[in-house]
This record gives structure tokens, C-alpha cells and sequence, in this order.
């Protein structure tokens, strides 16, 4: 097995990151504490297939931006997500882009600063929409006429708060021929 040499820069950006991570969870406590989840809403959403032609070494990425407010006895997180899979020469050929709205209840009275919020809605924000995201992916991939698609389990820790990039089974690539039956 071969070894892969790591960079002392990248040591250091990853701890930087996991040390960013830790203290965005740490940010994102008093109002993940005191909130419950009423609403999860789909605002817009698109799917492309943006090419028949897969390689076998195919990656799934997801992209996100949080934006967060408070308003009255309520934190409303908007969440733009855009999911793209690109083959081995780094060529997208599917993306299913969306906007959604998170919807928390407050205590009344309860006030939150303003980087708490914006922890709180990046962190719990995407991941209390991780489900509601991949049913859209899988979904949405079915209606534009290829395999499912089934998003990896949402892992912010130790990467980029706001990319998440995996790996795709082969099993699971959007080329592979769907094993329906079609209906006569």
C-alpha cells in the first residue's frame, strides 16, 4: 500500500478547520438548545443531467450557504444547496441545485447574538435538512431519468463548514442501467 505524503500547510488547515468546526458547535449551543423545528420548506429546486457519458471514478459534492434571522418568536435558516457529481476529468454531468427554509420555534423573549445564529444555522441548519436533501437528490434524479442517487451521510467535521465531498459507489452511479421493471 502506498503512502501519501501529507504537507505540513495541510496539517495545519486541517487543524484549522477542525478547530473552526469545534468552535462553530460551541457557538451554535444556546440556541440549539432552546429551539424546536416546525417547518422544513422546498422554495426552488432545478435538476440537470448534464451528460450521458460516466466514468467509473465519479464524485459527489455539496455546496451550501445558510443564511439565518431571528424574528420575533421564530429563526427562520435559508439554505442554498447545490449538489453536483463530476467524473474523473472533473466534468459535472449531473447538479440538482435547491433553496429551502427551516423554520424554529423560540421561547418568547429569547434573544440570540448574531454569531450564534449564524453557527446555529449552518451547523444544525443543514444538518436537520441532510434528510429532506437527499429525498430531493434521489428524487429528483429518478425524474430526470437516471438511477437514484443516495447522498453519504452529512460529516462537517474536519472539512470545509460548507463543502462536503465524497465519494459515489459504483453501485450508484447515475450511468448504471436502473433495474426496474417498466410497466407495460
Amino acid at each position: 500500500m502506498a503512502k501519501r505524503k501529507i504537507s505540513k500547510d495541510a496539517v495545519v488547515a486541517e487543524q484549522s478547520e477542525t478547530k473552526q468546526s469545534e468552535n462553530m458547535r460551541e457557538l451554535a449551543v444556546p440556541v440549539s438548545q432552546k429551539v424546536q423545528i416546525v417547518d422544513v420548506k422546498v422554495n426552488a429546486v432545478s435538476a440537470k443531467k448534464l451528460s450521458s457519458q460516466v466514468s467509473e471514478a465519479s464524485e459527489v459534492t455539496v455546496e451550501f450557504q445558510c443564511k439565518t434571522i431571528a424574528e420575533d418568536s421564530l429563526v427562520r435558516v435559508t439554505v442554498n444547496a447545490e449538489v453536483y457529481v463530476t467524473d474523473d476529468a472533473d466534468q459535472r454531468f449531473l447538479e440538482v441545485i435547491s433553496e429551502h427554509e427551516l423554520l424554529y420555534s423560540t421561547p418568547p423573549n429569547e434573544y440570540f447574538a448574531e454569531n450564534n445564529l449564524e453557527a446555529f444555522g449552518t451547523l444544525n441548519g443543514m444538518y436537520n435538512l441532510w434528510p429532506y436533501l437527499r429525498e430531493l437528490v434521489q428524487s429528483m434524479t429518478i425524474r430526470i431519468g437516471m438511477p437514484p442517487l443516495t447522498l453519504p451521510v452529512f460529516r462537517p467535521t474536519g472539512q470545509r463548514i460548507n463543502k462536503m465531498v465524497g465519494r459515489v459507489k459504483a453501485s450508484n452511479l447515475p450511468n448504471k442501467k436502473s433495474t426496474r421493471k417498466k410497466s407495460k
